[in-house]
């Protein structure tokens, strides 16, 4: 999702001033459709830029995916195919650690989201840690193939290629509803690459029923939309307390939106197998990092409920509920939520060995 809003309500007010100012002089001097779209990627851009956040993008066993990244962090990379042997890439990797910075983290969105979904936090964080935000393959700017699978365990393995090609071994990893359930099993498969995993809403348990779930019942996905018109409905699903999105802006979204319906009916018929082939309680009992669980007590996709499941099954994990906040609190609550990331990957940082004496 796209957001206009700043950090200070006065900043706030300045900027939805200028874009609304904006807007209104570009409709007047030029062509409608095409005004919109550049409104949208100057704004895009914006956001990003607060973040200190640059597109980037990288051949992964034959999918291109898009991500942001850091702009002061340039990361090695290589192509790798999917059935090359890991050993050999690890340890060339190895060979970059010193060179990699530690203070590393990774964002994964959910679905029917993108990387800047991220944007708003991001200027939160840009300044203290380095950041890594992909396009999940079948999302955003990233391949959209229609005969991949994109169940759970799959996309794991396609992170797992995403961070090897980057020639990242360690690295903190945070993930809003799918994005917490792929991170939820990737710290579990690979738990001496993880510092510290923040799960914002996660999927994966649905013991509590959510508006969502009640409506796939009667036959009704609110998540995919199959026209502009239906895009409302979408975001008051997604977040109790929307950002500010000036209509033009808006509008354009709601276009993309819709565009995705052929793929996010592939990705979500994958992801809800009749029978699937692992069992997501008994793989998250495995994860060993520190774990801080974040979830909105308005959300209407997950219910707020199944946080408990979470804290219950993960060693070692935290939990904080957003009183005020729906199913992405990293966009409607970015400064609380990166306060709360922050302070929680202090307090569990490593602490170096003491030298012998």
């Amino acid at each position: 999702m796209f957001s206009t809003t700043l950090p200070s309500s006065l900043h706030c007010s300045r900027q939805r001033l200028f874009i609304t100012l904006s807007i209104l002089l570009a409709l007047f001097m030029s062509g409608c459709d095409d005004t919109r779209r550049d409104l949208y990627d100057y704004a895009i851009d914006y956001e990003r830029g607060r973040g200190g956040l640059v597109v980037d993008e990288v051949d992964v066993a034959g999918l291109r995916i898009s991500f942001l990244r850091s702009e002061r962090f340039n990361p090695p990379r290589r192509s790798i195919d999917i059935d090359e042997q890991s050993s050999a890439l690890d340890r060339e990797n190895e060979d970059m650690r010193d060179k990699t910075p530690r203070e590393v983290i990774v964002l994964l969105h959910g679905f029917g989201g993108d990387k800047d979904n991220w944007v708003r936090l991001a200027a939160e964080l840009g300044s203290h840690y380095t950041l890594i935000i992909p396009d999940l393959p079948g999302h955003g700017d990233s391949s959209k193939d229609l005969a991949l699978d994109y169940d759970l365990p799959q996309q794991v393995i396609r992170l797992r290629n995403f961070l090897r090609t980057l020639g990242l071994t360690e690295f903190h990893l945070a993930g809003n509803s799918m994005g917490g359930a792929i991170a939820s099993l990737y710290a579990a498969q690979y738990p001496d690459q993880i510092e510290t995993l923040t799960l914002f809403n996660p999927a994966g348990i649905y013991d509590v029923e959510s508006d969502f779930i009640k409506g796939l019942g009667e036959g009704n996905n609110a998540l995919i939309i199959g026209s502009p018109d239906e895009f409302d409905e979408l975001i008051g699903y997604a977040m109790a307390d929307p950002p500010f999105i000036p209509w033009p802006l808006k509008s354009v979204m709601a276009e993309r939106a819709a565009a995705q319906q052929d793929v996010l009916e592939k990705i979500y018929t994958d992801l809800s197998p009749e029978e699937p082939d692992y069992e997501f309680r008994d793989i998250i009992r495995k994860i060993r990092s520190p774990t801080l669980v974040l979830w909105g007590a308005l959300d209407r996709v997950i219910a707020q409920g199944n946080a408990e499941a979470f804290t219950l099954l993960i060693p070692n994990a935290r939990k904080f509920i957003f009183e005020d906040a729906g199913h992405m609190p990293m966009l409607e609550r970015p400064g609380k939520s990166a306060e709360l990331m922050h302070g929680f990957i202090l307090n569990q940082a490593r602490v170096a060995p003491a030298p012998a004496p």
